[in-house]
């Protein structure tokens, strides 16, 4: 038996943890969740004594995950450590920092309960697949494994995170019914995916396993709602067809889905209603429809985000979207347009960010590279691209939400991001506004819900 300290700088629940830890747990290897910034990991090491410590990153943790493999390797040199995530996977770079002896890339399933054996059996693990490792200064690159197939995918392991310093009890809960996403949209890491292994390759669990996922889940905990986090949502209409009729009759639970624009139909919204779907998520990325789709790789024509949107508000539907601002070649009048295709549609809520060119992207690549990381734009620390316009369409993303929640304020959005405030003073009256907006939202849930 060998063990795995799995360390995350965020306090949430990770399938992908979670779904490694069910797998190794098959060859009866052991695991256990640090959270950063609340466990302590000198102690943890000494009592767990793990020989392996998995470090989740995201682009955001770089510089973490960097010094904490430093602290690890000074606080117990033989234990080894792995970085697996998004950001190893598409800036594998990282694998030469010192103190990270290797990275997974993709799924880490398999590579995972490799490496365990491998130590168990006192064998040499660097050979697994999907693994890559410094040597000498260069980073050595293993053979990528194949991805699990459906059947293969285990129930997460949810007693991971139970009773961890830093997780709350939670009533909602966050599950996946199937891997991977038959689109890939230049900004999305989906396109990094296909670049990586020649495809995305979409994988459905069996309606079966999903059921008796959420039971399981269930009978761990009070469950009040259900958030599929899948990147869309019943993908095959026989699939949906025979989980509807599982669903109804053995979970009841209200649910929520993230679906495509140029998926939905009113057959589709009526099946999620009489299942129980209380809410959907749409991503319109940009008001502009050369922008969406010439830069963006969206392929979603504006007719047919308006006629969704009809669609849902005809049936009742609770729904919100997704958009960004600051994006490559959007000017601030292409950033109100954005605005305005929201207040036309009228969401439930509108959920804004600014872009950010991400490793995996198409706008992250070894050629635009020098380009992106210059004075005005540090990837690691969640800034971006820096134009003559992004200081105001900063603003008006921070003003977008209330904008569409009450749109009698358009008119006024101009002189608004032209207001002489400091960036803090700005960002407190956006922040007020946005906090009023969000009880009002989370009021209207519950109103909804109980009904």
């Amino acid at each position: 038996m060998s063990k795995i300290l799995f360390l995350q700088n965020s306090a949430r629940e990770l399938e992908g943890l979670m779904s490694i830890s069910s797998y190794i747990s098959r060859n009866g290897h052991q695991s256990k969740m640090l959270i950063e910034g609340y466990g302590n990991l000198e102690t943890t090491l000494e009592t767990y004594r793990p020989d392996v410590v998995g470090l989740h990153v995201l682009t955001k943790d770089h510089d973490w995950a960097k010094e904490k493999c430093k602290e690890i390797k000074k606080l117990s040199p033989g234990t080894v450590t792995l970085l697996g995530g998004a950001h190893p996977t598409h800036y594998p770079r990282i694998g030469l920092e010192e103190g990270v002896d290797g990275i997974c890339i993709g799924e880490g399933e398999k590579m995972t309960r490799y490496i365990l054996d491998s130590i168990e059996n006192n064998e040499d693990w660097k050979d697994s697949n999907s693994l890559y490792y410094a040597q000498n200064g260069v980073l050595v690159k293993n053979s990528l494994d194949s991805w699990l197939s459906a059947e293969e995918i285990p129930i997460p392991d949810r007693s991971l995170y139970r009773g961890v310093e830093g997780i709350r009890d939670n009533a909602d809960l966050q599950i996946m019914s199937s891997r991977g996403c038959p689109y890939t949209c230049n900004f999305c890491g989906n396109w990094g995916i296909k670049n990586l292994f020649g495809s995305t390759r979409v994988r459905l669990k069996s309606p079966e396993n999903v059921i008796k996922e959420i039971k399981d889940a269930k009978e761990r905990g009070k469950i009040d709602t259900i958030h599929f986090q899948d990147d869309m949502f019943g993908l095959q209409e026989q699939w949906l067809n025979d989980f509807s009729k599982m669903y109804k009759a053995e979970i009841e639970n209200p649910f929520y889905v993230l679906l495509r624009c140029d998926s939905v139909t009113e057959k589709l919204i009526y099946t999620l209603k009489d299942m129980g779907c209380y809410e959907v998520g749409i991503g319109i990325e940009s008001g502009n429809e050369r922008i969406r789709n010439e830069i963006l790789g969206k392929r979603l024509k504006t007719e047919t985000i308006l006629k969704a949107a009809e669609i849902l508000k005809k049936s009742g539907m609770r729904f919100h979207t997704f958009s960004m601002f600051g994006l490559p070649e959007e000017t601030l009048e292409n950033s109100f347009e954005t605005i305005d295709l929201n207040i036309k549609i009228q969401p439930t809520v509108a959920y804004t960010q600014m872009f950010h060119p991400y490793p995996g992207t198409k706008f992250f690549t070894a050629e635009t590279e020098p380009h992106i990381i210059g004075a005005n734009f540090d990837l690691f620390s969640h800034n971006f691209p820096y134009t003559e316009d992004t200081p105001r369409i900063q603003r008006l993303q921070k003003l977008a939400m209330m904008a569409v929640e009450f749109p009698s304020v358009r008119p006024f959005l101009q002189g608004m991001i032209e207001l002489p405030l400091e960036e803090g003073q700005f960002e407190e009256v956006a922040k007020e506004f946005w906090e009023k907006i969000y009880h009002k939202r989370l009021k209207n849930k519950n109103k909804h819900l109980e009904n």
